[in-house]
């Protein structure tokens, strides 16, 4: 079941719950900062996406966020923390565009060492 998404800036839609299939679905949270924008250095700014992820990813799991509560201020605490773990595993690999490899086991977020899994597979048709 597709639903449109209907948010302005500043608005935040609760998950709802379908019945049927017991499928969460967010329809949005805005902010008033993307990972391209001008607050961030030229150097890192429109590539933290995979920093961005684990940081996403940490965040929920370390604050027990549950989704529905995901707020404006998750979003910008993640594209700051993540820019700063880009700008930090930049600093040791020579490509612009991070790959999940190339990121930390161990990382703080929060003064809480954080220690991440990634388990990569390639799907082969």
């Amino acid at each position: 079941m597709k639903r449109k998404l209907d948010c302005t800036k500043g608005q935040q839609k609760s998950v709802k719950t379908l019945r049927k299939n017991e499928i969460a679905v967010v329809d949005c949270v805005t902010a008033n900062i993307h990972q391209g924008s001008s607050i961030f250095s030229e150097e890192s700014r429109g590539r933290p996406c995979v920093a961005n992820s684990l940081v996403c990813i940490a965040h929920k799991e370390v604050n027990a966020i549950i989704l529905r509560e995901w707020t404006q201020e998750d979003t910008h605490f993640v594209l700051k923390n993540g820019d700063t773990l880009y700008k930090h595993v930049r600093e040791s690999c020579d490509h612009s565009y991070l790959h999940p490899h190339d990121l930390p086991k161990d990382f703080y977020l929060n003064d809480k060492l954080t220690h991440v899994s990634i388990t990569m597979f390639t799907l082969e048709t």
